[in-house]
Parts: structure tokens; sequence; C-alpha cells
């Protein structure tokens, strides 16, 4: 069963995906021919790997993204910058240097693209923000009325 910070960012990259287009398949070969199908931020050989967002609040092309192994991607990193992550994951400084310069090559290759904004699409982003945020609230509140309950059950 998914998490609940995997069904927000689900929310988050469906809503994400009208405003900017994701990836295309030549797209992800690129990525995965120039990270030499390893994990940007392990070193790990992926079969397929995800398209990890350096940063999740910006666009989708490829000059924010990388390829990761689904650990990285899904377990660990999360929301967190990207170069806190990578320094984490590195175990000497000259790896860290290397994998740091080979992201930074990668999104140097990208042009950057203008972001469609206008201000009803600020504001239905941030409704969709205050969305996300609601139901991780939510789902906080029925993790603890389940415990509750549970724990009223187990006294009878």
């Amino acid at each position: 069963m998914p998490q609940v910070s995997t069904a927000a960012n689900i929310m988050d990259r469906a809503a994400r995906a009208i405003v900017s287009a994701d990836l295309t398949k030549s797209q992800k070969l690129a990525i995965r021919e120039y990270f030499e199908w390893c994990c940007a931020y392990c070193g790990k050989k992926v079969r397929r790997g995800d398209f990890d967002h350096l940063d999740g609040r910006l666009e989708n092309g490829p000059r924010n993204r990388v390829l990761s192994c689904q650990k990285c991607n899904q377990q660990e990193k999360r929301e967190r910058p990207w170069r806190e992550f990578l320094a984490e994951k590195c175990e000497s400084d000259t790896v860290l240097t290397s994998r740091t310069k080979r992201i930074e090559d990668w999104v140097a290759r990208w042009p950057v693209r203008e972001a469609l904004s206008s201000p009803e699409i600020e504001q239905t982003l941030q409704s969709i923000e205050q969305i996300r945020q609601a139901y991780k609230v939510a789902c906080r509140k029925l993790r603890e009325a389940v415990k509750a309950e549970k724990a009223k059950r187990s006294c009878e």
C-alpha cells in the first residue's frame, strides 16, 4: 500500500504534468545514457530507474531530472534538496565532487524553460498544495483515530 507522502507526491506530479509536460521517451533514454544506467546519487546500476526531480517544485523537463534508483528516490531523498542528499550518499569528498559535477553538467546541457504562469495558474497550484497538506493532516488524524479505537478494543 502506498505511503501517505507517496500519494501526496502523486497528486503533485499530476498537477505539475498539466503545467509542464513530462519527459519524452528520447529524453528518458538520454538521461539513462548520460548517467550510464546508474543512480545519480548512490551510483547503483539500475535496469530502468526513476527520473527524480532535483527540485520538486520546478518543471518536469530534463534540466530538472536525473536517473535515480527506487530506494534513493522513493524512500530516502523525498523532498530534500538534492545537494544535501547527495552529500549523505557519497563515501568520500572525491565521489561527492564527481557526482555533483556530473549532475551540474547535465543541468547545464538543457535550456531553462520558461514556466507557464499566470495569477490563475499560481492560485490553482496554491489550492492544490493546500489540498495536499490537508490530505496529510487528515491521514494523520485517521491514524490517530484508528490507533485509539484499537487501544479501546484491546481493553475490552
